[in-house]
């Protein structure tokens, strides 16, 4: 008789089946308050070059290393640690130290190394101090500069050995002016993949060019048909350059659109389907390359999976309730998927899969059937069902 596997897996903390990234199974695991989550609000999430996964929350931020978190809360009785402010962005760089900015707060880098903070402020007397404590995105370029931006469309290059920033202010043309305001800041920053004196900067007025040998900015304004639209809601955007293209996102409820970086100019990201629409309808939070052909782009309340040539959508379901899920942040981990999701990390895992591989290659026959319902308490009947129907079950 032809001996069949099934798979039954449950795990201590809250999981399931997930499948529609991949053919493959997946397992979905969500830390929450159990695991010493106290914050709220948390927005980015990264891994740092221990291995450990940081957040930045509204007030501190917070540290898992596989078991349980750690906080940072910010002390105003402390000239080393986080003060009070609204953080949402986070970055490591290349020397291991973290970097945390906000609202309100100015910017911190954590030193790793001294397990102490480092603290900019902006000083209305001082040039070369940030140019507001409204700070946003930063990043690191190839050759190791930093840059950091904030709310008043300044990009600051840091000085390492003086520690202090050089200031580059971008003009705004006098027909947007009316339209800032307190989140009027750049959006994300990414090197240029073939000239890497170029850094490209999203804004809530269109993508900012930086020519990195003369220190210049120039803006290019979205098209006068979006203007009204874009401009009457809060948009710093997301960027991901993807062959000879920028993909951006807005952080309004305008949904995806690319600039051609050799026609420098702007397209809308066709689409006639009804059902994916709604991917118009969502802030976009995150655009990432997932796979060889495929690009995650994830709104405040879905992910999708977009084909880079043939642009085929997929909605990615694995949640196993109605309960809506407001996403803040994702990111790839050893090509794993990590979310924060509802104040939860959701740690998106190939478990199942790489279980799966290793019994095809260690058994005769292949698994014909996984099963994850099996949580406690177990499903007797189903148990039941399972047993008559296979003649081996392997339980992991």
């Amino acid at each position: 008789m032809l001996s069949i596997v099934c798979i039954t897996i449950s795990f201590d903390t809250y999981s399931q089946n997930y499948s529609s990234l991949m053919q493959d199974p997946y397992t979905v695991d969500v830390y929450g308050r159990n695991y010493g989550l106290t914050g709220e609000y948390y927005k980015k999430i990264i891994q740092d070059k221990e291995g450990f996964i940081w957040s930045v929350f509204k007030n501190g931020l917070a540290r898992f290393d596989g078991s349980k978190f750690s906080t940072y809360f910010y002390n105003n009785q402390s000239s080393v640690a986080l003060k009070q402010g609204e953080y949402n962005n986070l970055f490591e760089d290349s020397q291991g130290r973290l970097w945390v900015t906000g609202f309100d707060g100015g910017a911190y880098y954590l030193d790793l190394r001294k397990d102490s903070f480092h603290v900019f402020t902006h000083d209305p007397q001082d040039d070369l101090s940030i140019s507001s404590d409204h700070t946003g995105s930063v990043y690191e370029d190839d050759e190791g500069t930093i840059f950091l931006c904030t709310n008043n469309y300044v990009l600051h290059e840091y000085d390492e050995k003086k520690r202090d920033f050089n200031r580059y202010p971008l003009k705004i043309p006098s027909r947007f002016i009316n339209y800032e305001n307190e989140y009027s800041y750049f959006g994300d920053i990414i090197q240029d993949k073939i000239n890497s004196d170029v850094l490209w900067i999203g804004s809530r007025f269109g993508i900012v060019k930086f020519d990195k040998s003369n220190k210049e900015l120039r803006l290019y304004a979205l098209p006068e048909k979006w203007i009204s639209w874009h401009l009457g809601i809060y948009t710093p955007i997301a960027l991901s350059q993807i062959e000879n293209k920028i993909w951006f996102g807005s952080n309004g409820s305008n949904g995806l659109m690319f600039f051609d970086l050799e026609k420098e100019k702007y397209e809308d990201f066709n689409i006639t389907d009804e059902e994916t629409t709604s991917i118009y309808r969502n802030k976009i939070l995150k655009i990432i390359p997932y796979k060889k052909d495929t690009i995650l782009a994830l709104t405040n309340t879905q992910i999708w999976l977009i084909n880079k040539s043939t642009f085929e959508m997929q909605l990615a379901e694995f949640r196993g309730s109605d309960e809506i899920v407001y996403y803040n942040d994702l990111t790839i981990i050893n090509g794993e998927i990590w979310l924060i999701g509802n104040n939860e990390f959701w740690h998106i895992s190939k478990n199942v899969s790489n279980a799966i591989g290793l019994l095809n290659t260690s058994q005769k026959n292949k698994v014909a059937h996984y099963d994850m319902r099996f949580l406690k308490p177990l499903d007797k009947i189903l148990l039941k069902k399972i047993f008559q129907k296979y003649n081996t079950i392997i339980t992991i």
